[in-house]
């Protein structure tokens, strides 16, 4: 009889297990995402090397790099996003003390230096700085002057950044805030777009916008939304189209995007938002994104307003967030022209709500795992293959990958690495 209940606890434990793999399963399934518009199909021959065909035989396929870049702070990360550890140093009134010694200290240029392998952002956004209405000439001589002791601290240490992030929000602030003239805005900002090409010789410089637009069926404060009634304002998009009309010289678009923060969370909402910057044909970075799971402010935040008038119809909640992050990603890989996120916040934090905004995470408080943890893990891994192919007769292999690096190894020969640039489809590797 004891045997036999040992048996039975047995036996149910193993159904248990299998149960909550299958389970798993489907929850995994469920949340896969697949880069098939994104990605090319791959005609890779196979020889040896006296150039014959290696045929029938199995080559595994690795990719060890994807070329779209996402970082999550602390969670999936291909490239290093680095800005200051003291927001003081950000948001300096006076930036003529700031130092190429203070830089250094406040960016950790040392530990910088030693990272190879990453490629790298660096964000010198230009600050808020000036809280009320601003001499633009005064403005220009500390901004340049800040800017040419960014270029010192990180010559200092031959740190030669991937992608330059600028201006960030200015194309909200140059209006609402310091009230710059329009003409005299859009001429330092080409100013400053052609001294950062010249001091970060090599790197591709963005242009970080703040969000501000135009669209009947989304709620914005009344105040912004009277600003860009009157004309004091221009949207986000008619900012980039007056640097491209007047010649400014940069390389990628970056934007910040948090549904119902900055507009409706619809997916056609989304979508529109997105493709009304595409227009342009510039690589577009995304240099903040998140969802909120819960409603992510008290009754008593200025923003309070924004977040209820523009929330999903199924209210702000887990699955929600995942949803909307979902369609994101899909969304992202549908057109190349998006080419990095970066996605703000891992895991909530207890946070004054009167004051803060909370709730984005994808860990809860606690360190258990949100639906939307579970989005982003199955989107990230389909950022990579990992396969094995047979060889045909001709000694070729067939499959569909993103641009990156890939490692083509068999058991019989050494394994080689190369860069698949997405260009150039039809390969030959000599073994």
């Amino acid at each position: 009889m004891k045997n036999k209940i040992i048996k039975f606890l047995v036996l149910f434990f193993c159904i248990l297990v299998i149960v909550a793999v299958f389970i798993r399963f489907l929850k995994t399934k469920d949340t896969l995402i697949c880069n098939k518009e994104r990605a090319d199909t791959y005609r890779v021959r196979i020889v040896d090397n006296k150039g014959n065909p290696i045929k029938n035989k199995l080559v595994k396929v690795e990719q060890l790099t994807t070329d779209f870049m996402i970082t999550s702070k602390y969670g999936f990360d291909n490239f290093m996003w680095c800005e200051s550890i003291n927001p003081k140093i950000t948001y300096y009134e006076n930036k003529l003390n700031l130092t190429p010694e203070i830089i250094e200290k406040e960016f950790g240029l040392e530990r910088l230096s030693k990272e190879k392998n990453l490629k790298m952002h660096i964000d010198l956004r230009i600050p808020i700085g000036f809280k009320e209405k601003a001499d633009i000439k005064e403005y220009e001589k500390i901004e340049m002057y800040a800017l040419e002791q960014y270029a010192k601290a990180f010559s200092k240490y031959s740190i030669k950044p991937d992608y330059v992030h600028i201006l960030a929000e200015f194309n909200q602030k140059m209006y609402i805030v310091m009230k710059f003239d329009k003409k005299d805005a859009i001429a330092f900002s080409c100013r400053y777009i052609e001294k950062a090409r010249e001091l970060f010789k090599g790197s591709k410089i963005v242009v970080d916008l703040g969000p501000i637009y135009n669209y009947k069926d989304a709620w914005y404060p009344v105040k912004d939304y009277h600003e860009l009634l009157v004309g004091n304002v221009i949207t986000h998009t008619e900012y980039v189209q007056e640097l491209i009309k007047n010649g400014c010289d940069f390389d990628a678009i970056g934007i910040e995007y948090q549904p119902a923060s900055h507009h409706s969370a619809e997916p056609k909402h989304i979508k529109r938002f997105f493709d009304d910057l595409k227009k342009f044909n510039k690589p577009i970075f995304i240099w903040e994104f998140w969802v909120p799971s819960d409603t992510p402010v008290s009754e008593k935040h200025p923003l309070y307003s924004m977040f209820i008038n523009n929330k999903p119809k199924s209210g702000w909640n887990e699955n929600t967030q995942a949803e909307i992050m979902k369609f994101m990603l899909n969304y992202i890989d549908s057109d190349r022209k998006i080419i990095g996120l970066t996605h703000f916040g891992w895991r909530d934090e207890k946070a004054d709500l009167d004051k803060d905004i909370g709730y984005f995470g994808l860990i809860r408080i606690d360190g258990s795992k949100k639906p939307s943890y579970y989005v982003m893990e199955s989107w990230y891994k389909s950022l990579f293959i990992n396969l094995q192919v047979k060889t045909d007769e001709n000694g070729e292999i067939h499959f569909k990958g993103m641009p990156g690096k890939y490692k083509f190894s068999t058991s019989f020969i050494k394994s080689k690495t190369i860069y698949l640039d997405g260009k150039n489809t039809d390969i030959q590797i000599d073994f």
